[in-house]
């Protein structure tokens, strides 16, 4: 029986699913975690750390910690995503001859393509692939990325040892595992908040046939600005409260924004959290900063506005009401955020789909969509 993979690389994230013998699952890498964060540290002693460890290390050595590359792959020096890049995060960037930007770290020169080769050369070495071998391996990219940023990505994947490689949209991923629940026409619309991205797809289905009818989406909107909003807003009340300026020390500002991540994160389940400023600032000792869920909708909630935009292009483009809607399918680990829930159930007059974690979808679906490129009919009779 066929045996394929599906992997996600995402901005904040990456995940892995294998389908193997009708049966379809995440996979953990070295760590144990079923999630890998995207990020790459270039140490001191000539080593590389992937996932976790190099996130941690972004508080302490940001500029040779990258993460967050995916939202510059593929993209032009003078593009206007590369430069707001440049203001938001604390890297050494520059122009490369040949137009692209490139990461200055400690190992040399580094474009997004690099760091998107290093974490699937990364995954490409997890244990589970000692085991078995894969017929085919499905690599998803957001719905908004052009033909550059498209074929960075699969270069990057060949070089790091995936072999037989499709390019698979996240929209069309995202609804293969909910295609064998229900029979008859449906339009499954798919909502998907990653950590860079913002993609909406309304697909039309009839049992396991299942055709795109729209798209659109916004290629620099995504949990990383919810993260940046409230980041900005603990400096400004930092300033404020203690005289200290948080963005002054790039070390600082990173530790900042992994605070502020974690807290958007704890805020999904809690009502209020707390920053622990010492932990960002050693200065500010015994300091803390509470923030409140509400605190964070209103820091957000224009961002949140921008996505229903979207959806009402691409419904308008599809002649399709929002109560046509069958159901809402939702992808990347913003989509937990209980206001997002919210407008959604708003929007669409039902609440969406939750069977599938929203940050391991993609890549479950996208293992499923290898197998049935390979052949494999009985996908949906598992």
């Amino acid at each position: 029986m066929t045996c394929t993979v599906g992997v996600d690389f995402g901005t904040s994230t990456t995940e892995v699913a294998v389908y193997d013998h009708g049966r379809t699952q995440i996979v953990s890498g070295w760590s144990g975690s079923p999630i890998l964060p995207s990020v790459a540290a270039f140490l001191p002693n000539g080593t590389l750390e992937i996932g976790q460890g190099a996130k941690t290390r972004a508080g302490i050595d940001p500029k040779n910690s990258i993460h967050s590359a995916k939202r510059i792959i593929g993209l032009p020096w003078r593009s206007d995503t590369v430069q707001k890049f440049r203001a938001s995060y604390g890297f050494d960037l520059e122009e490369s001859p040949d137009g692209s930007p490139v990461f200055v770290t400690r190992a040399g020169k580094k474009s997004a393509g690099d760091i998107a080769e290093i974490i699937l050369k990364h995954v490409a070495g997890f244990p589970v692939f000692e085991a078995i071998k894969a017929d085919r391996v499905a690599v998803t990219v957001p719905s908004a990325f052009g033909p550059k940023p498209r074929n960075v990505i699969v270069a990057a994947a060949r070089r790091a040892g995936f072999d037989k490689i499709e390019v698979l949209d996240e929209p069309y991923a995202a609804v293969m595992p909910y295609l064998a629940a229900a029979g008859g026409e449906r339009f499954l619309a798919v909502y998907d908040l990653g950590g860079g991205t913002f993609d909406f797809a309304l697909i039309k289905v009839n049992g396991v046939t299942h055709w795109l009818l729209a798209s659109a989406g916004a290629p620099y909107l995504g949990g990383n600005d919810i993260d940046l909003r409230l980041a900005d807003w603990a400096a400004e009340t930092t300033l404020i409260t203690y005289r200290q300026d948080l963005h002054s020390d790039p070390a600082v500002r990173h530790r900042l924004l992994l605070a502020a991540e974690e807290a958007k994160i704890a805020l999904s389940d809690a009502t209020e959290t707390d920053l622990d400023l010492e932990t960002i600032d050693p200065t500010l000792v015994g300091k803390k900063l509470k923030v409140e869920r509400a605190q964070l909708e209103r820091l957000c909630q224009d961002l949140v506005r921008r996505t229903f935009a979207t959806c009402d292009e691409v419904l308008a483009k599809a002649k399709v009401n929002p109560s046509k809607v069958t159901d809402v399918v939702l992808v990347g680990g913003v989509t937990r955020m209980p206001s997002v829930r919210e407008a959604l159930r708003g929007y669409f007059g039902r609440a969406p789909l939750a069977e599938h974690p929203p940050d391991q979808v993609v890549a479950i679906g996208a293992a499923m969509a290898a197998a049935l490129l390979s052949g494999d009919r009985e996908v949906f009779k598992g």
